[in-house]
Parts: C-alpha cells; structure tokens; sequence
C-alpha cells in the first residue's frame, strides 16, 4: 500500500511540475527491505539503472546494480525489466549466503545467474564469476571452472569498474593482483591437470572471440602450466608481459613467470625462476606462496637430483607451514613432491609423503 502511495506521489509530481517529462519518475525498493529510492529513471540496462534526484539529466545521479534491486516501479515495464530483476535475485541469493559461510548454496545461485545473464551485462558477469571462484571450496571436482573463474575474476579486478567489496564475505582475492588466492593452478596428478588444460583451452578461443586478450592470455599461460603438471610441458610462447591493466600487471608478471618456469625450454625456465626469485622476496601472503611453489616445482622438473631436492624442500615449507592459508596448494605440493622424489628413485621419502597426505585426511597423492 505504501509503496503504491508513493508511486502515485511521484506521477503526480512529475504531471504537475513538467506536462511531458523529459525522464519518467522511478520508485526503487532495495534489496536490503528498508529502504528506497525515488527519483527519476536516466538508463536503464542490463547492469543496472542510473536514477536521477532531479527530472534533468544533468542532476546527481546513482548507479543501482540489478542485485540491489529488488523491484522497480516506472514507465515501460516489460519482459526484460522482469528478467534483469529476476538474474539479480539470483546474484543476490549468491552474495547472501555466501557472506553467511554457504558456500554450494551461493555458487549454485552464482551458476545459475551466469547462465542467464547475457554477454553485455558485462558488470554482474564479473559478479558471478568472481562468486564462483570464491566458493571453489564447494565443489572441487569443479577445479577447471573455479580456476577459468578466478582468471576472469583477476582480469575483471585489474579494471576500475569492479568495486573492491561488493558481493560480501571473507575477500579471498589479491589486492595487489586481484588473483583468488585459494583457486592456485596447480593439480595432484596428471588427469586433473589435463582437464584443466583442455578446459582453459576453451576459455581461451571464447575470450578470443569476444575480444578479451587479456582474459585469453591468462587462460594461455595458465594452460602451459596444466601441460607441466599433465607430464607435458610445452615450449615457451612469445612475452606478453604487457597484457594486463592496474593490478592485473602483477598477476600477468606472476603467471607468465610461472608459465615459463614450468616449460620445456632451458632458458625460459631460468627466465622463470629469476622473476619468481624476485616474487618471493618482495612479495608478501599468499601471492608470497604461489611463487615460491611455482620455484619449487620448476626445479622438481630438473634431472639434478640436487636441483629436484631444492625443488621440493620449497614445496615442502609450504605444506609444512602455510596449510592453513591455501589448503589446495599444499596439497598440490605435498603430491607434486612425492611424484618428484619418486622421479629421482627416492621411492622411501616418496612413501612417506603419500602416508603423511593419507593420515591428514586430504585427497590420497596418487604415484606417477
């Protein structure tokens, strides 16, 4: 009743000031179910709306995403008005329950809204896809999506559109490279890995295709590093050190490092190294710990049984100590160093590493 009061108000005020109003009045209820907003309607798209305090769009206006809203009352209704209420319903179910710790509920409703939400809401894209990474916890059979999901997420941060906190939650993404930190590339055998690789090679030619190469060379640099862990590294493809904007840069920096430092040429292995080397001592947290694994596995991939016992120590120290903060990459390390030691015919250490995974209760490290 109220709400139908207010928006007679408003069509009666907008009739008396202007016989023809230049921009409709505009009744918004808020998702958070005890505020609105009234004005008048600017734009309206299928990321949000601009609303207007004035009937001139030259006044103060805001931007109101669709998971904000939850109805609108202005001229023009229609299907997509209904629709674009309905994917931000859907958004927002994602948020809410993934601010309360239900992390397969929110990726569900993340799922289900990236499904219907069309290739130019470009912002609530970015949304969902960045709740599917942040709720790959929820389904790790699902690592290939969360990962193409976290390389997105990555790419979208590097922008100045995305707000820093805008779906709620523990904020597992990077601020200085807007990588999702707990979604590392890096797999405990070589079937996970190739379907990694297959599924980034996917994700790659589809943002080719739209025109994001930014996204695309991610997607490249990270399948290089799926082949390494598949028992197929490639050769090193030529720099793109300049792919990347704001934050994204140090991610690019990080992933093509790692990228090279895993391939099957010498010299771009060195390259690698050099750079994660400098990562390592100037970077802190969690982008700290992708480094030193990615230093860790390339050397597990030397012939030097020195160099592979260097390789896994580092590995190892995340394992050992670092557990606690990325779960998936010590796991990873835990099994990659074991594959290493038994490479090297080290099978008692090799062993033990396999029994420690077990008794942990983590996912048994499978042999060579």
């Amino acid at each position: 009743m109220r709400r139908r009061l207010r928006w007679a108000v408003l069509c009666w005020s907008g009739a008396a000031v202007l016989q023809a109003a230049a921009l409709p009045p505009c009744a918004v209820e808020m998702r958070d179910g005890d505020t609105h907003r009234d004005g008048f309607l600017v734009r309206e798209g299928e990321d949000g709306i601009t609303l207007a305090q004035e009937d001139d769009p030259s006044s103060t206006t805001v931007e109101i995403r669709w998971d904000e809203i939850e109805s609108l009352a202005a001229e023009g209704g229609s299907a997509d008005r209904s629709r674009r209420v309905q994917q931000g319903r859907e958004l927002w179910r994602g948020r809410t329950r993934l601010a309360r710790g239900d992390l397969s509920g929110a990726r569900a409703a993340f799922l289900r809204a990236l499904v219907m939400l069309p290739a130019d809401a470009t912002l609530l894209r970015q949304m969902a896809e960045e709740g599917i990474a942040r709720t790959a916890r929820a389904d790790p059979a699902d690592g290939a999506r969360s990962l193409v999901a976290a390389l997105a997420t990555a790419v979208a941060r590097g922008g100045a559109s995305v707000p820093r906190q805008w779906i709620g939650g523990a904020d597992g993404v990077d601020i200085e490279t807007g990588l999702v930190l707990d979604v590392p590339p890096a797999w405990t055998d070589g079937t996970q890995a190739k379907e990694a690789q297959v599924a980034l090679a996917v994700a790659r030619d589809a943002a080719l295709t739209r025109g994001d190469n930014t996204l695309a060379t991610f997607c490249e640099w990270v399948g290089r590093i799926a082949a390494a862990d598949a028992g197929e590294p490639l050769a090193a493809a030529a720099s793109h050190t300049s792919e990347g904007r704001g934050t994204s840069r140090q991610a690019a920096r990080l992933l093509e490092a790692w990228a090279d430092a895993v391939s099957a040429d010498t010299p771009a292995r060195k390259r690698g190294r050099q750079v994660l080397q400098a990562i390592v001592k100037s970077a802190e947290g969690g982008r700290r710990l992708w480094a030193l694994y990615a230093l860790g596995r390339s050397q597990a991939m030397e012939d030097d049984p020195d160099t592979v016992r260097l390789g896994v120590g580092r590995m190892l120290t995340i394992a050992a100590a670092h557990a606690g903060e990325c779960p998936s990459l010590a796991t990873a390390a835990l099994a990659q160093a074991a594959i290493a030691l038994a490479r090297i015919q080290d099978d008692h250490s090799a062993a033990l590493l396999r029994e420690m995974t077990n008794q942990s209760g983590t996912s048994p490290i499978p042999k060579e």
